[in-house]
């Protein structure tokens, strides 16, 4: 089914793509699919379970009360004070976990410091404010002086103001045609593979002629960019050939993607 809606695509504006359900996720209506693990060369997957998890147990999804990173009430990835347990990174990140090192990676270079309670909240969706920090820390943190409010919903009060301005800067983000970023929006993992793309540069690449995910045809507006994701070993799907495009991206999973992204070429 083709869903009609009145906003054209994150950074495709005037083009004639189908619309996806961007607006689905703010009204509550795009739930989060139960779902193998993202693959790790060194993992086997279990089937039909939330990741990270151990086969047979259930992982609970995250209460829509958890504080999410883009409230400066948080501190959630801007300093967290708690001491995890020797060995952890984090209190709720043990060694063993599926995404451990990644996570780690992640806090050792500064790109996540996780909340003030020690925890890094691995399942919860990243939102779309938070992504673009992780990206912006992970390109070194670069001077940068905002030249003004580039979208209506993210103003200079915002956490991270700076980041998403130096994102519009650089052409990792476009937004959206009336003029919002809608940070508080769980990153789909299109938008994601879209906004590493660029961050890459937009990269000369042609994608295959054959798609290498069942549910991301050649017609896909970011075919390209998730084929690209594929082609780097960034991203790998699911076992069952899927890369369930639509599908809010955990915080565990955005930790290893950012990892595998900063060993492209390597």
């Amino acid at each position: 089914m083709t869903l009609k809606l009145s906003t054209m695509y994150e950074g495709y504006p005037g083009t004639s793509f189908p619309a996806r359900p961007e607006s689905d996720f703010a009204a509550g209506k795009l739930k989060t699919v139960q779902r193998t693990h993202e693959n790790d060369p060194d993992v086997i997957p279990a089937d039909d379970v939330s990741e990270p998890s151990t086969p047979g147990v259930s992982t609970p999804s995250p209460q829509p009360s958890s504080p999410q990173p883009s409230s400066p009430a948080t501190g959630g990835d801007g300093g967290g004070t708690t001491v995890p347990p020797a060995g952890d990174c984090f209190v709720d990140v043990h060694a063993g976990d599926q995404f451990a090192d990644d996570i780690c990676w992640a806090k050792s270079q500064g790109i996540t410091t996780g909340w003030p309670d020690g925890t890094y909240r691995p399942v919860t969706p990243i939102n779309r404010d938070a992504l673009i920090a992780y990206i912006y820390r992970l390109a070194g943190s670069p001077a940068f002086t905002p030249s003004g409010q580039t979208f209506s919903d993210v103003a200079p009060a915002n956490q991270f103001y700076k980041e998403i301005e130096w994102a519009a800067s650089t052409g990792i983000t476009t937004g959206w045609p009336d003029g919002t970023f809608r940070p508080t929006t769980p990153v789909a993992r299109d938008a994601m593979a879209a906004f590493l793309y660029r961050r890459a540069g937009s990269p000369a690449f042609v994608a295959p002629g054959v798609p290498s995910f069942t549910d991301v045809g050649a017609g896909n507006m970011f075919y390209q960019q998730i084929e690209w994701m594929k082609s780097t070993g960034v991203s790998t799907g699911w076992v069952d050939g899927t890369y369930r495009p639509l599908d809010a991206t955990n915080r565990d999973a955005m930790a290893a993607f950012l990892h595998r992204y900063s060993n492209i070429g390597k």
